[in-house]
């Protein structure tokens, strides 16, 4: 690849990253103003603390779903994480029923899709908590999710490849 093709490629991937973060704020600004409050989603800390709390409390897949349908357009890196990772404990658990993750299964897709997306921004703990909750999910085989998930964290991983420690590349490719 020229210099002008990687150039243009980190610019395309950085005007792509400002349009996330712009669609990320202006659901909290529109939310917030539903509220009355302009300010009451800017600093949203608490929020997502919240989120996450409630994701590792959710026994069935149909929670998760619901979770998903319901705060996706306010979910930072986080939350995702820990979406899959929590949702690969439940399905690994005895006598979990599959048939859960089918029921849902496009609610399941839209959230991989939407993964994926934010995968690049990832940071390495992040990251980790992705592969391993991914990996579960995996292991179970109950349900396949978009094989390219790989592809899109190996790239990231190799991004990340002089920052990574030690532990989070050995957790990283133990999956």
């Amino acid at each position: 690849m020229s210099a002008r093709a990687d150039s243009l490629t980190h610019i395309a991937n950085r005007l792509k990253s400002v349009l996330q973060i712009g669609h990320v704020l202006y659901a909290r600004r529109v939310d917030g103003e539903t509220h009355n409050d302009e300010c009451a989603f800017i600093d949203v800390t608490p929020y997502e603390r919240e989120t996450v709390r409630n994701l590792r409390a959710f026994q069935t897949v149909r929670q998760f779903a619901e979770a998903f349908r319901r705060n996706w357009s306010r979910w930072g890196n986080v939350e995702y994480t820990a979406f899959w990772l929590n949702l690969g404990g439940i399905v690994n658990k005895p006598r979990y029923d599959a048939r859960e993750l089918y029921d849902q299964a496009d609610i399941l897709h839209d959230a991989m899709i939407r993964t994926m997306r934010r995968v690049e921004a990832m940071n390495e703990k992040d990251l980790t908590m992705l592969v391993n909750g991914l990996g579960r999910i995996k292991n179970a085989q109950t349900w396949h999710f978009n094989p390219d998930v790989w592809h899109t964290v190996a790239g990231r991983v190799v991004q990340l490849g002089d920052t990574l420690d030690a532990r989070a590349l050995s957790n990283i490719a133990d999956v």
